[in-house]
């Protein structure tokens, strides 16, 4: 049987025929002794028959628990819906439980067939040991869950850690690599004699860029204005080094710079289009920076590709695509045209992000 695409079990979240196997017969072997007071060590045959009775009841209210778990996690599979989720889905549990065991008590009225316990329990004794019946039920599939959540949660955390010291290193290797300080050093050295003033500027801001990325080697996410704030100083030095032939179209209205990207993101697209584009008076290199329609930030260059590029590791793009997707559950799309090449980053709001994260 399949819901939603998947199978049951598959929405259950793990191979339950052993839980099954073992739980159903414990279950049904308890409930007699238990509710009813119908001991093997008094009346043996008794016990039997209502083991009968009590092995098919079980089995009736597990399966349909297990149903009706498995249609609220397929219809509501996000944790940000896990309270709406649990609410729905315990009414629909209660409802069925309580239905099944009336309407089979009263068939056996109807058609005059004994309980099989000395005295017939009451209509609040059968209904309190179906619902104590389906609440544990329904509580050892739900600790399964959480505890398979909590998991999910440790392992996506820690390969979020993973991705996010591995942008910040790849990063700083770029910035540090021989050619990025040789061109530093060199277009520093020209300011030095006939510009001091905007030498001094030019150390600043690469101090900047620096500090920034070791000042974010915590954080999962980071405010755009602060992000544009780096972006703003690696631009100047982008523009000392290139001069005209690299420039910049900035677009994006104040009111959305106080949402939240993943850190370094702006930084590695900016990294990514120097390195793979040629550089020139004869065709410069624009880049821009704006709010699409759709509410992404959207960043592009007009493509004018290297035919070879010189140290890519081609996992810029791909790591901002997984942190994201780990982040947010949202994709980094890149849109190829003859001449453009753009990158659409979502902008996260941060209320939304910690209501799906809690």
């Amino acid at each position: 049987m399949k819901l939603f695409g998947k199978s049951v079990r598959e929405l259950i979240g793990f191979n339950d025929l052993k839980f099954m196997a073992i739980g159903l017969p414990f279950v049904a072997a308890f409930m007699p002794i238990v509710f009813f007071q119908v001991h093997p060590w008094d009346d043996f045959n008794l016990y039997l028959r209502n083991l009968v009775g009590s092995f098919g009841f079980t089995f009736f209210y597990w399966m349909g628990d297990r149903l009706i778990i498995a249609y609220f996690r397929g219809k509501m599979p996000k944790l940000s819906q896990y309270r709406a989720r649990l609410i729905q889905q315990s009414f629909w549990i209660l409802a069925y439980t309580l239905l099944f065991c009336n309407v089979t008590d009263a068939i056996e009225f109807l058609i005059g067939v004994d309980f099989s316990t000395p005295n017939k329990p009451s209509t609040f004794k059968l209904n309190a040991a179906s619902i104590t019946v389906t609440i544990a039920i329904s509580a050892i599939y739900e600790a399964y869950y959480a505890s398979a959540m909590w998991r999910r949660t440790a392992i996506e955390s820690e390969r979020l850690k993973k991705e996010s010291m591995q942008a910040q290193l790849e990063t700083l290797k770029n910035q540090v690599n021989p050619h990025f300080l040789f061109n530093s050093l060199n277009a520093l050295t020209s300011m030095v004699h006939d510009q001091p003033d905007l030498a001094v500027e030019f150390v600043q801001k690469l101090s900047k860029v620096y500090r920034y990325i070791l000042e974010i080697k915590d954080k999962e996410m980071i405010q755009l204005r602060e992000e544009m704030e780096c972006i703003h100083a690696y631009q100047f030095l982008l523009k000392m080094r290139f001069g005209d032939n690299v420039r910049f179209e900035i677009d994006i209205p104040d009111d959305q710079l106080d949402c939240h990207i993943v850190p370094l993101s702006l930084q590695i697209l900016l990294e990514n289009a120097i390195k793979h584009n040629i550089i020139s008076n004869g065709k410069p290199l624009t880049i821009s920076m704006s709010i699409a329609k759709n509410g992404n930030l959207l960043v592009s260059n007009n493509l004018q590709k290297k035919k070879m590029v010189n140290g890519s590791t081609k996992t810029g793009i791909e790591n901002i695509r997984s942190r994201y997707r780990l982040l947010s559950g949202k994709e980094v799309d890149v849109i190829i045209t003859q001449n453009h090449f753009s990158v659409s980053v979502p902008l996260i709001q941060v209320e939304n992000y910690e209501v799906a994260h809690h």
